[in-house]
């Protein structure tokens, strides 16, 4: 759960609230370096609102918190949401777009979703509405399609 828990309610029931700054997060940012260092292939977000960093957005929805990921921490893998049914999202998130968009958006390549045919109609209609470009859709597909082979899941 990037970027770490700590002391934070659990988002399968509530909203949570971390106010520590990106320095004061360093510890729990240790086992994201170890696991990027080892070749860590994918990094699930938590859906805790990091307050001093992105005070609008879950991490699992913040461009803010993907960019540290991977600028600042040097991850090149997949990005993927925590389950965007769990309260935290359905209950408490309320920015301009669906969840299910804003995650495509910050930079998740696949999303945990509990009712695929919204979230599938929800991206299809920003794509359509020019909200998400097919370069966004081609940026987050290609790296899971690449793994998929790399993986041996289907073949080229």
């Amino acid at each position: 759960h990037f970027p770490g828990y700590a002391k934070n309610a659990d988002t399968h029931t509530d909203s949570s609230y971390d106010t520590r700054s990106l320095e004061q997060l360093q510890n729990d940012l240790t086992p994201f370096k170890a696991g990027i260092e080892a070749g860590a292939d994918l990094v699930m977000f938590a859906h805790n609102v990091m307050s001093e960093i992105d005070a609008d957005n879950p991490a699992s929805l913040s461009p803010k918190l993907h960019e540290i990921l991977t600028k600042d921490l040097g991850f090149s893998g997949l990005a993927i949401t925590d389950d965007l049914s769990m309260s935290s999202i359905s209950e408490y998130y309320h920015g301009a777009h669906p969840a299910t968009v804003q995650a495509v958006l910050a930079g998740n390549n696949l999303l945990i979703v509990t009712d695929y045919k919204t979230a599938f109609n929800e991206i299809k209609e920003a794509v359509e509405s020019g909200v998400i470009t097919e370069a966004q859709i081609n940026y987050a597909l290609v790296p899971v399609l690449a793994l998929k082979i790399e993986k041996g899941l289907f073949k080229q």
